[in-house]
């Protein structure tokens, strides 16, 4: 018997190099999965170097007044917008680690809004609500 379609939104880091390997496999068993570095609302993803950081580097530390301004830059606002519109739409949240602290946000959305959060490190088996995948 077939496990049912799940949509799915997958939390994680530009740097994790199974991202793209998991998606394929997720869409390989039947599930549909939003890709937000090349997201269905167009584009190819937000990363903080397009949001007037060019130098940005993970980990740096940024002051306040400087990270004020990247979160209200238009490229922030409209990647902030894809990101929230695929947790909106999908039934579970997975967390692909490693990763930081924006997908951790993401993590908490799943878990507070969908009840639902699954967490991966690496390459695993994936359970999504009790089914394996």
């Amino acid at each position: 018997m077939r496990a049912r379609e799940v949509k799915i939104y997958v939390c994680s880091s530009w740097r994790n190099e199974h991202y793209a390997a998991l998606l394929r496999d997720l869409r390989a068993a039947g599930h549909q999965v939003w890709d937000w570095r090349n997201p269905p609302t167009g584009g190819s993803g937000f990363r903080w170097q397009d949001a007037g950081c060019a130098g940005y580097r993970h980990g740096d530390e940024i002051p306040v007044d400087v990270l004020r301004d990247m979160l209200a830059h238009p490229i922030a606002q409209a990647g902030f917008a894809s990101d929230l519109c695929g947790m909106t739409w999908c039934d579970v949240g997975v967390l692909l680690h490693p990763c930081g602290r924006s997908a951790h946000l993401e993590a908490e959305y799943a878990c507070i809004c969908k009840n639902s959060l699954n967490y991966m490190a690496g390459s695993c088996a994936l359970v999504l609500n009790g089914l394996t995948i």
